[in-house]
């Protein structure tokens, strides 16, 4: 089997970081329906951590080329696609969840910097 590409990556970013899972949505849901909706924030926060913290662990052993790919589509996904989970929850569960999102993007970016090499003179 082929190494995966940078095409492959960025397919995987649009799953993870652009369309929720379909647990999630039920979650959220069903949450938000039987107890309202700062249980359903807390609901989709913790979702989201406990797949970002998987996300993050696995991205450790992805190629450049696959890591390149899931980095710049997860970026262009949480600037250009809204949520549509962040409609039924509080306000700022939707707000902490992006915020642990990119947090989770620019880790995976900097796994990304150490597999490239890339690094900056420290001229200062």
């Amino acid at each position: 089997m082929p190494a995966p590409t940078a095409t492959d990556g960025a397919a995987r970013g649009i799953e993870e970081m652009a369309v929720p899972s379909a647990f999630a949505i039920f979650a959220v849901i069903m949450a938000y329906h039987f107890y309202g909706a700062i249980i359903a924030g807390l609901i989709l926060f913790g979702i989201t951590i406990l797949s970002l913290v998987v996300l993050v662990s696995l991205a450790k052993y992805w190629n450049a080329a696959y890591t390149l790919g899931f980095v710049t589509v997860g970026f262009l996904g949480l600037l250009m696609i809204p949520s549509v989970l962040g409609e039924l929850v509080h306000p700022v569960f939707n707000i902490l969840s992006t915020i642990v999102a990119v947090v989770a993007l620019v880790g995976i970016a900097s796994f990304l910097v150490s597999k490239l090499n890339l690094k900056t003179s420290s001229g200062w």
